[in-house]
């Protein structure tokens, strides 16, 4: 964004006023600035950003622009980023992009798993009639659109993206074009996004009376177990570190099972027999890792991804710069993750009858989660 002509930063020009806040109960995120450019023009702007709980493949941001002391033109730029990087490394393969009317729209492949990715985003501008142009850099298709603005009066830019990948369907890309023309407004999508947080909520919601911390500590972590908990992926589970970092490379641990399940299991059944159905799935990889240590049955992986396989990694990097390597034992030694998991199983049928899937899935697990000769 820039304002006649100066680059809205906040390393540059004053920040007047900042706040940033989460909705734990509604799922949205709000940042406010009141920015003053390096000459002196104040403008003020509020985000709204959020993913949405009633469709996972729809993302959102709104800002909302009021120019305080000054009239002149505000340009914004809507991009998708094809080269996103965790660590200093890119982990996509750029395929295709393009745009269209009021659409740019971008395909990438992950290096390691080839999976492949299909985003589309579109702008909309409330407040001003000004067409939109679209560019198509490499890596970087963007929509921008350039406008007069009066000292206070507000103007909002919207934009949309959906996301969808090859693990759901064979051409990822077409698909997110067909769902991003079937969209209905930003305001629709707002709503939707809210009604479907307060069904969930309804379920969820621990009160703590006499303590105001307490509550909000435990609202904002069950915000954090239930936005990764997949409502209709069996082969994804919830990794340490939630959503909330790169930290352990987003694998699975059997904290999963012993601190987190039961949370689903007496709240959201479905997501819990999802995440149970993830260690069925990963069962040949279990299975492998046995085979390697010379044991029977499956010996779960202290870390596991998408194929179950250990990937913990066996040497991991010193703190200091002369330091030898640190030994990683806990992939070769840790054994009693395939009992934390079949106590879960057992808990959850526990807690819902569940007789169809300990009979499809569940009791399949009684033949591999042994060690001993």
């Amino acid at each position: 964004m820039s304002i006649n002509g100066e680059s809205f930063r906040l390393d540059q020009g004053t920040i007047l006023k900042y706040e940033r806040s989460l909705d734990l109960k509604q799922g949205l995120l709000y940042r406010k600035i009141r920015w003053s450019s390096p000459n002196g023009r104040t403008v003020e702007l509020q985000f709204e950003r959020w993913a949405s709980m009633a469709d996972p493949h729809v993302l959102a941001v709104r800002c909302e622009i009021c120019p305080i002391d000054f009239d002149g033109f505000v340009e914004v730029q809507a991009s998708l980023n094809g080269y996103p990087e965790n660590q200093g490394f890119n982990h996509w393969e750029l395929t295709q992009q393009g745009k269209g009317d009021r659409l740019i729209w971008l395909s990438s492949r992950t290096r390691g798993s080839r999976i492949n990715l299909g985003m589309a985003a579109k702008m909309n501008l409330i407040g001003a009639d000004t067409p939109l142009q679209s560019t198509s850099v490499p890596g970087y298709p963007t929509l921008s659109t350039t406008f007069l603005v009066n000292a206070g009066e507000s103007y909002a830019v919207e934009k949309i993206v959906t996301i969808i990948t090859s693990r759901e369907t064979e051409n990822p890309l077409e698909a997110t074009l067909a769902k991003q023309a079937a969209l209905p407004d930003y305001k629709t999508l707002r709503a939707e996004h809210i009604d479907a947080w307060a069904e969930v909520w309804s379920k969820s919601d621990i009160d703590i009376e006499g303590d105001s911390k307490a509550q909000l500590a435990i609202r904002y972590n069950l915000f954090q177990l239930l936005i990764c908990g997949s409502k209709t992926d069996d082969r994804v589970s919830i990794p340490a570190k939630t959503l909330s970092g790169f930290g352990y490379r987003g694998h699975v641990f059997w904290d999963t099972e012993i601190f987190i399940l039961p949370f689903f299991t007496f709240t959201q059944p479905d997501i819990a027999k999802r995440l149970l159905s993830y260690r069925y799935h990963t069962l040949d990889g279990a299975r492998r890792k046995a085979q390697h240590y010379g044991y029977k049955g499956a010996m779960y992986a202290w870390e596991s991804a998408g194929t179950g396989d250990e990937v913990t990694p066996r040497w991991a990097l010193p703190n200091q710069p002369y330091g030898e390597d640190i030994r990683i034992w806990c992939r070769d030694q840790e054994i009693h993750i395939s009992a934390d998991i079949a106590f879960a199983i057992w808990q959850y049928w526990q807690a819902t009858s569940d007789d169809a899937w300990m009979r499809d899935y569940g009791l399949k697990f009684s033949g591999y989660c042994y060690f001993l000769e």
